[in-house]
This record gives C-alpha cells, structure tokens and sequence, in this order.
C-alpha cells in the first residue's frame, strides 16, 4: 500500500476519532441541558482553589461552589470546571436550571464555557484530519493516474 493511501487512511481515521468524540461531548452536555427543565436563581457561596497536576505540572485552579433552592430543599453544588481566573465572587447572583426529577443535577450556563470549548476543539481537530484526508486522498489518485 503506498505512503499517500497509508497517510489517507490514518487522517480519515483521526478525524472520525477526534469528531466522534466532539459530537459526544457536544451531545452530552445538549442532553443535560434538555433535563435541566426549571431554573431558579441561585448564587456563589464560595471559591474553592484546587491543586491540578497537567501535563505541564501542577496548576491551581478556581471552583465556584454555587448554592440554590429547588423544590424547598437547599443545594450546595461545587462546580467541576475550573478557571485560573476568578470568573465568579462569592455573592455573585447566577441563573441555576435544575432537573425537576433530581435537583442535584444542574447547568449554570455562564460556567459551561469550558465544556463547549473542549468539544468544539475536537471538533476542529476532527474536521482538520478529515480534510487531511481528503486532500492526501486526492493526491494519491492524481498520482496513480500519471502512472
């Protein structure tokens, strides 16, 4: 099998990988939010500064720990996305929708940033290789037609 077919057949399987994985995590955070169906107004009670060991050593990283009322129960929810900036003071007022059949499971939509970044990213990354792909695809057939 030459190169180009090799090359062409890897980036296809990059791509497919890397926008599989988008779509999943696009899909995931599209069904939470669907379950999410009752929203209140909540607020920040705290910023938690957690230590994260990545790739590039350790990092600290600032939760926002959002307390709201739903069905006349009272909520304490440390947010799993982390910023090194503080996007939040404790206080800060923030639109909470909560499943109404579990009001422990809840979306804050101006925390998600994070979340639709990484799954737009692989998105890219998976339209990247497609188009990859194709263009080393197109290459290897204008190849095997001089021959």
């Amino acid at each position: 099998m030459p190169f180009s077919l090799l090359f062409s057949l890897i980036s296809l399987f990059f791509g497919l990988l890397f926008g599989g994985i988008g779509l999943f995590l696009r899909q995931a955070g599209l069904s939470r939010d669907t379950r999410c169906d009752c929203v209140t107004t909540g607020r920040v009670s705290e910023m938690r500064l957690r230590h994260h060991t990545g790739s590039d050593g350790k990092s600290q990283l600032w939760h926002p720990v959002f307390q709201y009322t739903a069905l006349g129960q009272t909520y304490e929810q440390e947010s799993s996305t982390g910023s090194s900036d503080r996007r939040f003071e404790v206080g800060d007022p923030v639109t909470i929708y909560y499943n109404s059949s579990d009001p422990s499971e809840y979306v804050v939509p101006e925390d998600e940033g994070s979340d639709r970044f990484i799954s737009t990213i692989f998105l890219g990354f998976g339209i990247l290789w497609a188009v990859i792909a194709a263009v080393s695809f197109s290459l290897y057939v204008i190849s095997a037609r001089r021959f």
